[in-house]
């Protein structure tokens, strides 16, 4: 069974291997410890036993929220954590009264971009160069958790 809950110092090195597993540019350490004692960040692992599974971060703010990164450990893809992860930041968003999420995503990323279109997110934009290793535009894509779920 996987639970998903708070992150810890602990967690740090499976993040990190998560992190280079996922993405071109990882954050660092340094940073990723800074997120955690921040009040408006929901940063949470998902756990079946054996390590992370995968992490999601997500600031919150002024009315709307940012996720920052959402990734799972490759042999645990397609196993519903990224879907688990990412319902309890939509959770923390709300709970801070958020009446949007925004993100950004690499534009031949099809899989991510099908993945937030399947909840519930839509594209709203393009930050043209946005993405370094290899130069790529990001699209930027939002969900509203208002009353009414439609978005944009």
């Amino acid at each position: 069974m996987i639970h998903v809950y708070n992150a810890r110092e602990a967690h740090i090195p499976d993040i990190l291997k998560i992190e280079r597993s996922a993405f071109a540019v990882p954050w660092t350490e340094g940073t990723l410890i800074g997120m955690l004692y921040r009040e408006d960040v929901c940063f949470a692992v998902a756990s079946g036993g054996a390590g992370a599974l995968g992490f999601v971060i997500l600031q919150a703010g002024g009315g709307e929220s940012e996720l920052y990164q959402i990734a799972s450990r490759p042999d645990a893809r397609r196993n519903g954590v990224a879907s688990l992860l990412l319902d309890r930041a939509v959770d923390f968003a709300r709970a801070r009264t958020s009446e949007r999420i925004f993100l950004e995503v690499r534009e031949n990323n099809r899989a991510a971009r099908n993945f937030y279109e399947k909840h519930g997110f839509a594209a709203v934009g393009r930050r043209r160069n946005y993405y370094a290793d290899p130069i790529e535009d990001a699209v930027i894509m939002s969900k509203k958790l208002t009353a009414n779920e439609e978005t944009p």
